[in-house]
């Protein structure tokens, strides 16, 4: 038969290991605070106070404090009382806000009840006078969470019994202790204590398998954005090639989420430069593989093609037959050198911009067709434009211009184009360093703020016609 000294040391070994698997829980949910665990830190919450209700309940722990036995009751109603509300914060944490709010407001309710009930006790000077109260309400949270859990979506797979075992165990002591009637609190290892610690093991196993699950889908796609970011890094080229009568100036700000930009600059021949900007409609991996297809069409066309819609209609083929449900918008433009005759094709992409140094004015290309992919039979056409000495042809990404401020104003093109107006006399590396800073001020990016897409700019300048001599 077992002791009463034995049913104290078991209740503070018991007590001892619920609060240390809870300390545990929270520090380990703290340090990653950017992940937001709510589940692992509402857990931790719950456990500590538990642990710290069984061990304030000992005789043996209180000698080591030696305060008077009304002191240790009224701490342990307080913590009593506060054990709703990490248990409310869990339900949040497992099924979100649930059926029409009902864990919201179940958590709300809690920390006012558990206020409510500290400031009861104090008032009548009896600790557990609000316990009935808390009984009842525990009532009503079971029933909550039995009507709604089946309405919250949320696949539990096979914790789901772990969690009917613990809450089985626990009505099944308490009924016995009911029976027996004794007190629900802890006073050494009870019926009920034992079956609201098999709860709370119960709570901690869907917890930690949670945050697991968590831990190692963040990892995975950690990696799936490494080998993105490996890929991005080719399609994004390091050096630009330029002839005597163009200067050329990019710049590309990567968002802290790979997305779909990619651009390219490739000399063709001793007089014809060529460029492309893309965006396409994915993220990470797919984003960077869909890119990279693009590229190598360019690639291998720029060399002998003169017309960029030719281009444009080989990626569109490409990309509607060898990709799923894949999207990108496109713009392609060459250049001569020479004659400063420059075509234009677009595929849904941002308009191309060309400032004119003499007229003062902006003009605008392409921007109105349908993006790559959807339409396998889609035809491209070309614009063609002759460049004059001083004018500056501005081609951009859609994340250039569709950054917001803090409040919640846009950048927008006017603002892009009447930056290319006032800044006219810089050259080209001056104004694209100049428009980036004032898109990355516009965005915040000083103040914490971040990029919801990538920002590609590429600015071409055309310096004269005069046909460049060959060393």
């Amino acid at each position: 038969m077992i002791g009463p000294m034995q049913i104290e040391f078991g209740t503070i070994m018991l007590g001892a290991l619920v609060s240390v698997w809870g300390a545990s829980a929270l520090f380990t949910s703290l340090r990653n605070v950017r992940r937001k665990d709510v589940l692992l830190a509402s857990f931790g919450g719950l456990a500590l106070l538990w642990g710290a209700l069984l061990l304030s309940g000992m005789p043996a722990v209180q000698a080591m404090f030696g305060s008077p036995g009304l002191t240790w009751n009224y701490l342990q109603a307080v913590i009593a009382y506060l054990l709703p509300i990490p248990f409310a914060a869990y339900l949040v944490g497992l099924f979100g806000t649930g059926w029409k709010g009902v864990y919201t407001w179940v958590l709300r309710a809690a920390v006012v009840l558990s206020l409510v009930a500290v400031l009861f006790d104090a008032a009548l000077e009896k600790p557990f006078s609000a316990v009935p109260a808390e009984r009842a309400l525990g009532a009503v949270w079971g029933l909550a969470l039995l009507v709604t859990a089946s309405r919250s979506g949320v696949n539990l797979a096979g914790q789901k019994w772990i969690l009917a075992a613990g809450f089985l165990v626990f009505a099944v002591a308490a009924l016995g202790e009911i029976a027996g009637g004794e007190t629900f609190l802890p006073a050494g290892v009870s019926e009920t204590g034992l079956g609201l610690s098999c709860v709370v093991f119960a709570l901690g196993y869907v917890a930690v398998r949670r945050s697991l699950d968590v831990a190692r889908r963040t990892l995975r796609r950690e990696q799936e954005m490494e080998a993105a970011r490996q890929i991005h890094f080719t399609i994004v080229p390091q050096e630009i090639s330029a002839t005597r009568n163009l200067r050329i100036a990019q710049r590309y700000v990567p968002a802290q989420s790979i997305q779909g930009n990619f651009f390219d600059i490739a000399v063709a021949g001793d007089s014809r430069v060529c460029v492309l900007v893309g965006d396409v409609a994915a993220r990470g991996v797919p984003a960077a593989g869909v890119a990279s297809i693009l590229k190598a069409v360019f690639a291998t066309q720029v060399a002998s093609v003169t017309d960029p819609a030719v281009i444009l209609n080989l990626m569109n083929r490409i990309l509607a037959d060898r990709t799923e449900k894949k999207s990108a918008s496109a713009g392609c433009m060459m250049i001569d050198a020479v004659s400063g005759v420059m075509a234009y094709a677009g595929a849904g992409h941002t308009p191309l911009i060309v400032w004119r140094k003499r007229e003062k004015k902006c003009e605008e290309f392409g921007g109105g067709e349908v993006v790559l992919g959807p339409v396998a039979d889609a035809q491209y056409g070309s614009s063609f434009v002759t460049l004059k000495q001083g004018d500056r042809v501005v081609a951009y990404s859609k994340g250039a211009v569709d950054v917001l401020d803090k409040r919640g104003s846009l950048f927008g093109e006017k603002r892009l184009r009447d930056l290319i107006a006032a800044n006219e006399a810089l050259s080209v590396e001056q104004f694209a360093e100049k428009v980036t800073q004032a898109i990355l001020a516009w965005a915040g990016m000083n103040e914490g703020g971040s990029l919801p897409d990538d920002i590609t700019l590429i600015v071409v300048d055309m310096l004269s016609k005069e046909k460049p001599s060959r060393g």
